[in-house]
Order: C-alpha cells, then sequence, then structure tokens
C-alpha cells in the first residue's frame, strides 16, 4: 500500500508538464471558441504565405488558408502532442496546397515583386522589374515540390531538415530537390 502511494507520488512530481501547443490543442478540441482564435492567429500568416507563394494569387491563397485551417480543425484530433505543433501545421498546409495545385494543374505565378523595394531610378526600376519577372516565370517552370522546397529555404531560412519535417521528406531527398531546383533555375536564367 505504501510503496503504491509512493509510486503514484512520483509519478506526479516527475510528470512532465503539458506543452503549450498539448494544452492549446486540448483546449480547441474541448471547444474553447477562444483558443482556436488564438491558433487562427498564430498560424494565419504563416499558412496564406506558403498558399501564395504557392499560387501567387491573393484570393487563391485566401481560399486555401481557409481550408486548411478546416482540414487542421478536422485533424487536430491526430496531432502529436509531444511534438511542437508549428511543423505539424506547415505539413497540413504544404500537403493541402500542393494537392489543390496538383488538381488544378494550377500554372501561376509564385512570387511578385515588392514595389516598396523598386529603386528610385526609372531605369533602375524597369530592369529590375524584368529581372524580377524572369525569375518568377523560371520559378513558374519548377514542379510544385522543387518551388515549395525553394520558397521554404530561401524565403523562411528553413535549413534542409526543417524542411524535411515540413514536406515530409528525408534531408537528402529535400537536398536533392533544392539542388535540382537550382540547377533548373540556373538553366532558364542563363538561356541554357
Amino acid at each position: 500500500m505504501i510503496r503504491a502511494s509512493l509510486a503514484t507520488w512520483e509519478a506526479l512530481l516527475t510528470a512532465a508538464p503539458e506543452s503549450p501547443d498539448a494544452e492549446l490543442a486540448r483546449r480547441i478540441l474541448a471547444g474553447d471558441r477562444e483558443a482556436f482564435e488564438a491558433f487562427v492567429a498564430r498560424f494565419q500568416t504563416s499558412i496564406f504565405r506558403i498558399a501564395y507563394r504557392m499560387t501567387g494569387n491573393t484570393a487563391e491563397a485566401e481560399d486555401l488558408t481557409q481550408e486548411v485551417f478546416l482540414r487542421l480543425y478536422q485533424n487536430l484530433s491526430s496531432y502529436d502532442t509531444a511534438r511542437p505543433l508549428s511543423p505539424w501545421v506547415s505539413r497540413v498546409a504544404c500537403h493541402h496546397v500542393l494537392n489543390r495545385l496538383r488538381k488544378a494543374r494550377l500554372r501561376t505565378d509564385p512570387i511578385e515583386g515588392n514595389e516598396a523595394d523598386a529603386a528610385p531610378n526609372p531605369e533602375e526600376a524597369l530592369v529590375a522589374r524584368r529581372e524580377s519577372e524572369r525569375v518568377s516565370a523560371a520559378l513558374r517552370e519548377l514542379p510544385p515540390r522543387l518551388r515549395l522546397a525553394i520558397a521554404l529555404k530561401y524565403e523562411d531560412g528553413m535549413t534542409a531538415e526543417e524542411i524535411g519535417n515540413v514536406m515530409q521528406a528525408g534531408r537528402n531527398t529535400v537536398k536533392t530537390w533544392l539542388f535540382r531546383a537550382r540547377e533548373s533555375l540556373r538553366r532558364t536564367l542563363d538561356g541554357l
């Protein structure tokens, strides 16, 4: 009896506290509306960026963002609370967007030029815009997986391992995708 009580106390004392991500997921699953609003606020921008990078269309990216949140809510019970929430959210978003692209066979501009970065000199602005259009056209030619890997690497600064976690691929596979994407972009931009 005493041993059982000691074991119970030891288990309670050594039990790891619930992570903030696990607590957020638990609260959402329990129907806490404020928790879901916090979840949306936390991930809305990153999901939108993924969708926009892949479609190049604001309206389409907004629709995809809403669809991803619906998918996340429907599948939240499958989230492994022992792991961080962010990679799981990114993985669901990437897969949903890639599936949509596959189905629709969209071939639109994944990255638009940022007008705020335009050079003050009109001639320099024209050259920069043409270069941006060339890069965007070259990116459109990449298969969606390579395009996403390049975007995650160079826009989000993710490592090959982090990209692999998001895209559910091994580190070496990601490195191969990045190499192929860079080579394809180089050949296209060099006119080879």
